[in-house]
C-alpha cells in the first residue's frame, strides 16, 4: 500500500462511518478463517 501526496492546494479528507457490529463480526470471522488457512498452507521450517 502507498500513501497519496496531497496536490498543493488541495486537501483530501476521509469520512469514515462506524462499524456495525455485524460488520465487526463479519471481519473478525474473516481474519481468523484467513488465519486458520495460513496455518494450514505454511510450509514447514524443519
Amino acid at each position: 500500500m502507498s500513501y497519496i501526496k496531497e496536490p498543493i492546494g488541495v486537501d483530501f479528507f476521509v469520512k469514515s462511518t462506524p462499524l456495525t457490529n455485524k460488520d465487526r463480526l463479519e471481519i473478525s470471522s474473516f481474519i481468523k478463517a484467513s488465519k486458520a488457512n495460513k496455518k494450514k498452507t505454511a510450509p514447514s521450517l524443519l
